[in-house]
């Protein structure tokens, strides 16, 4: 194709904007279907000098992460690029699986580089250990048990974190994150304050097929990486053990003062997660809760109204919406419990939002 190499510098930016807008743009993508404008910038790149370094901007700015092994050998080997990542999306969903042979060597050592000095010997057997168990198990640095895979097998097995912790930890410029994580620590290569530009995330358990929830206590190392968030949505998030402060005690100190609205969807939690949880949020104004899961795990009526009339929480909520799903929780919440916290919630001069009201907000949930 014939380039006009005097075209205003200006216009050719405008132009491979117009040609692929998707690509770069920093909403959250319900799937990851967008694979033909990343291979149309990857198409203008070898076109020439100029079009190279234009196209390289944007097609860095939402990498495709489908052979996220491919992404992290490009990272690590080329920081310049790196850098120009403002928006991730880490679903492993929608990411391929290695096959043997496939992860090189740069992406290997840089794992291990970071991994080994997380993981010890076991400090004590666990009482659900068999005497006859293999050798070789380890706690890591989060109490976390079992079994040990070397860092190649680690990589390969796409039901552990290792492809997130690789990619976030490697993109300080992202602004936008939405990932899929398993029940483990999720981040741990991501430094405190390393993501100060990350504003927006979306959070999601990886097994899809489970009944289960992840733990929002296992982001912790996210949060203090990203201080700066203004918005978090949470997917399938809550705890099967009302213990979040003896769980978690090392969150205590995580307030991320910035963020205004928080966002849960199909969550079940317990009434002293749920606290914990808002607890890192002191300056949230808007929060919206859909319930969908384990009911017997779901804080109460009389929870909610406990936290609504506790001044220490909730001081600069202005909207709080509550939505639900599942038959079980029909025994727990009825009518009279919602009219009963709204005039909680009004006192705290709080706009409550629930099933029994005809409104746009608990509408948009659905």
């Amino acid at each position: 194709m014939p380039f006009c190499p005097g075209l205003p510098a200006e216009i050719v930016d405008e132009i491979l904007d117009a040609i692929c807008d998707d690509c770069t743009r920093s909403e959250f993508h319900e799937h990851y279907q967008h694979d033909h404008p990343a291979k149309t910038f990857a198409s203008l790149c070898l076109t020439s000098r100029l079009l190279n370094e234009f196209a390289t901007k944007r097609l860095y700015r939402r990498p495709s992460t489908r052979e996220w092994w491919l992404l992290a050998r490009t990272l690590i080997t080329r920081p310049d690029l790196a850098v120009m990542v403002n928006d991730l999306d880490l679903d492993y969903n929608e990411m391929s699986y290695p096959e043997p042979g496939d992860i090189g060597e740069e992406v290997q050592a840089w794992y291990l580089e970071r991994m080994i000095p997380k993981i010890h010997p076991p400090i004590s057997k666990p009482d659900n250990q068999d005497d006859d168990d293999e050798p070789g198990q380890y706690y890591d640095d989060y109490g976390r048990y079992g079994e040990m895979l070397d860092g190649h097998e680690t990589l390969y097995d796409m039901s552990t974190n290792a492809a997130i912790d690789m990619i976030a930890g490697l993109c300080p410029n992202i602004v936008t994150l939405q990932s899929a994580v398993w029940y483990m620590k999720a981040f741990t290569f991501c430094k405190p304050d390393s993501l100060l530009s990350l504003k927006h995330i979306k959070i999601f358990r990886g097994d899809v097929w489970s009944q289960g929830n992840m733990d929002i206590g296992e982001l912790q190392d996210l949060f203090r990486a990203a201080p700066n968030l203004e918005s978090v949505h949470f997917v399938h998030a809550g705890s099967c053990w009302d213990e979040f402060n003896r769980l978690y005690p090392e969150t205590a100190d995580i307030k991320l003062e910035k963020v205004t609205r928080v966002f849960f969807w199909e969550c079940g939690m317990p009434p002293e997660s749920f606290r914990g949880v808002l607890g890192f949020f002191p300056n949230a104004e808007r929060i919206r809760y859909g319930y969908c899961g384990y009911h017997h795990f779901q804080f109460k009526p009389q929870d909610l109204w406990d936290m609504v009339t506790d001044a220490n929480l909730m001081k600069n909520i202005k909207e709080f919406s509550f939505w639900y799903d599942g038959e079980g929780l029909h025994n727990d919440w009825e009518e009279k419990d919602f009219e009963h916290l709204e005039r909680a919630f009004e006192r705290r001069g709080i706009n409550f939002e629930h099933p029994y009201k005809d409104n746009q907000c608990v509408k948009d949930l659905l």
